[in-house]
Formats: C-alpha cells, sequence, structure tokens
C-alpha cells in the first residue's frame, strides 16, 4: 500500500505555490501518486446593491483568467491535474481534499519573514489548523527538492501518541526515510503518568520499523532545541502535531527564541493529534 495516494495542492499562482508544487512532485514520484492543483476563487462585493447580472459578469471574467493562469500552470506542470473553483478558501480546500479523498495537502508559504501570517493570519492558517488531512508546509526558500531521507517528529508526548507515531511511520516506510522522534525536556508542565522514552519503546517495539531512532534532551528553549536539533541532523521535514496551542504554534508567534527566519528552512508537517 502506497499510503500516499492522492496529493491537493492548492494555489494562487504565486512563485511560492509553484514552489510547492515542485516537491510536491517529488514526493508523488515516490509512491507514483496524483497530483491535483486546485485554485479556489471569489469574486469581493464592495457594494451590497450590485444588480445580479453585473456580479455574474464579474464572476464569469475572475473564472475564465483563473481558468487561463491554470491551463499555463499545467502546461507547465506535465501530467497534473487542476481546478478552479468558487469559494472560500479555507472551507473549501478542506471540502474538496475531503471529497476527492487526498492523502496530503501541500502548501505554500511566503517566506521567513511572513511565516507568521502565512500560517496564522491568512488561508493557509485555516487550512492548517482546520483540516483533517494531513499538511505540508514548503517555505519559499526551500529548493532542494530531492527526495526525503530523513524525517524528525519532535512530540511533546501529551496524550496519546500511538496514531500521530504509526502516521509517521507509515510516512518513513513509504518515502524510505529514516524517523527520528525527538523530545524537549523543559520546565512546563506536562500531564502524562507516563514518561516519554517509555512511550516510544512500547509503541517501536510493536511498529515493525526498524529504521526509527528517540532522542530526548533538555532544555527551556523548546523551539531553538527543535531547531538546533533539526540542523545539527540534517533533517529533510519536521514533523509536528496539532492541538490546542502546542509547539507548532509557537513556532511563529513571540518567543524567546530567535527571530522566525530561522524557523522555516525545512518543510513543516502538521497532523491532528487526537
Amino acid at each position: 500500500m502506497a499510503f500516499i495516494n492522492k496529493i491537493l495542492v492548492p494555489t494562487d499562482f504565486s512563485e511560492p505555490a509553484n514552489n510547492a508544487l515542485r516537491y510536491a512532485r517529488t514526493l508523488a514520484s515516490m509512491t507514483s501518486a496524483e497530483v491535483k492543483v486546485l485554485h479556489v476563487f471569489n469574486v469581493p462585493v464592495v457594494d451590497p446593491y450590485m444588480p445580479g447580472d453585473t456580479l455574474e459578469m464579474l464572476m464569469q471574467e475572475v473564472k475564465a483568467a483563473s481558468d487561463t493562469k491554470m491551463e499555463a500552470l499545467l502546461a507547465e506542470f506535465a501530467g497534473i491535474s487542476g481546478e478552479c473553483i468558487h469559494g472560500f478558501v479555507i472551507d473549501d480546500v478542506i471540502r474538496y481534499s475531503e471529497d476527492w479523498n487526498a492523502d496530503l495537502i501541500v502548501m505554500g508559504t511566503t517566506g521567513a519573514t511572513g511565516a507568521k501570517e502565512v500560517f496564522f493570519g491568512s488561508n493557509a492558517s485555516g487550512v492548517l489548523a482546520q483540516s483533517n488531512i494531513k499538511v505540508l508546509s514548503i517555505p519559499e526558500a526551500f529548493t532542494d527538492h530531492k527526495k526525503p531521507s530523513k524525517i524528525c517528529y519532535a512530540s511533546d508526548f501529551t496524550g496519546s501518541e500511538e496514531l500521530q507515531f504509526q502516521i509517521f511511520i507509515d510516512l518513513a516506510k513509504a518515502w524510505d526515510c529514516s524517523l527520528h522522534i525527538l523530545h524537549v525536556v523543559s520546565d512546563e508542565l506536562v500531564f502524562t503518568a507516563e514518561k516519554a522514552e517509555a512511550i516510544y519503546n512500547r509503541i517501536a517495539a510493536s511498529s515493525n520499523f526498524s529504521n526509527i531512532h528517540f532522542e530526548e534532551i533538555s532544555s527551556n528553549e523548546v523551539v531553538g532545541a527543535i531547531e538546533t536539533y533539526v540542523q545539527a541532523t540534517g533533517a529533510d521535514i519536521l514533523g509536528m502535531a496539532i492541538h490546542r496551542r502546542n509547539l507548532l504554534e509557537r513556532l511563529f508567534t513571540k518567543s524567546k527564541t530567535k527571530t522566525i527566519a530561522n524557523h522555516a528552512k525545512i518543510p513543516l508537517l502538521a497532523i491532528k493529534k487526537s
């Protein structure tokens, strides 16, 4: 089973979106996955009393312009399909990904300095926060589109980890990667009765996957510690699970760590935590 059979790439036809599409094709080649590009367009109505026929004319103009851009994109990226739909980006990307049975959503970001706005003040923010499907964000500056060989999953080990571990194990198998489980111990309160290493050992023992590793480090600069670890180990993808205000959100909000620019260097894979 390929595990990743369908990859959806939302686009606004920008270079960051095209950059994400290039990496999506690289990942797709590893499992013979289908790649589809989706553009969601809307017509801003500034006059609530605008006649219906005028609104319809504007709608057709926007759709025609979107279709033209999509045709050009598909001509440049042979072998993929695409569609333009009218709607609202967050709701309709999520709905479309579910209706199409996508296994992965790949989205581009506008660069390190805009990372906060992209993730926590924009359409991509809403998709990442609300999607039940895995979301892989690709920094605009990340152009080394080689096949990944090492995935780092940084976990806080709160709550059940079985499902999250299995998702990353399946990804590592599908992409023929090593999987590195990282736990950063800090002074923050963690409500779990079982130690992180014990949880890891229990799950790893039943995973039927040997290329998996565990490391635990201590630091109150959690985000900085993750960044240092990723750089030191040469990880190709950083994985994190979303649940309430967790490590992922800290990456793109003010913290005691370095500037946001230092955190948007490799693709970030976000999954929902049950």
